[in-house]
């Protein structure tokens, strides 16, 4: 007679389940920060190609308004209290060119009176800054042409903000009560006209930390980038870089001066009179400057 016998099970032990437990764990801890950085790389490569339009959409500008930059300011090139990105625009007909994946600024709605009418607008994140030397017209008088830089390749144009929103797709984009951003090297960071709470996101440029007090203000002592960030040059090339490798400031009082000068506040680089490096300095550490001399 044929005798069946029933196979047995055999179940995981506690010990077993534990190491298959902790090796998961391991693996988890060791490829989360892996992926967390390839998203992060994704995005910043999101980011330089971003701009890399915006340069694209710059050297086409500098080629229409006989080497002028778009200034973003007053009484320049024939416009009035209008933004860079506005006069941009038409060039690049997108407006999430002007938007970075790591800014979580989110668009908003504007109302303003416009021919006697109220027109509602959709005011799009902008996540880049202009070189506050090529903006304004009574402060870039001498620099807004590419032909007055002596290095544009070395000379920031557009970097890194965080919290600004504006209508991009209108040419005057300042009658809407904010324009495109400007800013300077060290922390000085507002609207060209009317107001709103925007950062810069580069780090601490030069290495050294900016004021935390009024509008001198960073976002964070790194770069948004895995450390540093994107910067469009004047000749329309973008370059990542890490924040110490950038010369910091306001216009430059030669092409040696120093990276940092007293400023109007009595601090170092606190007020109107900051200077920095130019882009002639025998400084070899600084791969880019906000100075155009």
């Amino acid at each position: 007679m044929t005798k069946y016998y029933k196979k047995q099970r055999r179940a995981f032990t506690l010990i077993e389940l534990l190491v298959v437990i902790a090796i998961i764990a391991i693996l988890s801890a060791i490829l989360f920060p892996v992926f967390a950085k390839a998203r992060e790389k994704a995005r910043q490569i999101t980011c330089a190609s971003n701009e890399k339009q915006l340069g694209i959409a710059v050297l086409a500008y500098v080629q229409d308004y006989d080497e002028h930059f778009p200034c973003g300011g007053a009484g320049n090139n024939g416009f009035t209290n209008n933004g860079w990105a506005g006069q941009l625009y038409s060039y690049v007909k997108s407006t999430g060119a002007f938007h970075c994946p790591d800014d979580p600024t989110s668009p908003s709605q504007a109302t303003q009176s416009e021919n006697g009418a109220n027109v509602t607008v959709t005011m799009v994140p902008v996540s880049y800054a202009i070189n506050l030397c090529f903006s304004y017209g009574q402060y870039n008088g001498y620099y807004q042409m590419i032909g007055g830089l002596n290095a544009p390749a070395s000379t920031v144009l557009l970097t890194e903000v965080i919290g600004a929103t504006t209508d991009v797709t209108y040419a005057r984009e300042g009658n809407f009560g904010s324009s495109s951003p400007a800013t300077l090297g060290y922390g000085q960071n507002y609207w060209v006209q009317g107001g709103g709470n925007i950062t810069m996101d580069t780090g601490d440029l030069g290495g050294i930390a900016v004021q935390t007090g009024g509008v001198n203000n960073s976002e964070n002592p790194i770069g948004r980038h895995t450390g540093g960030s994107n910067f469009i040059m004047a000749d329309g090339h973008v370059k990542w870089l890490m924040p110490n490798s950038v010369s910091p400031g306001w216009v430059a009082g030669s092409s040696t001066a120093s990276q940092v000068a007293t400023g109007t506040s009595g601090s170092s680089c606190g007020g109107w009179n900051c200077n920095a490096a130019g882009t002639a300095a025998t400084n070899p550490s600084y791969a880019a400057t906000f100075s155009p001399l």
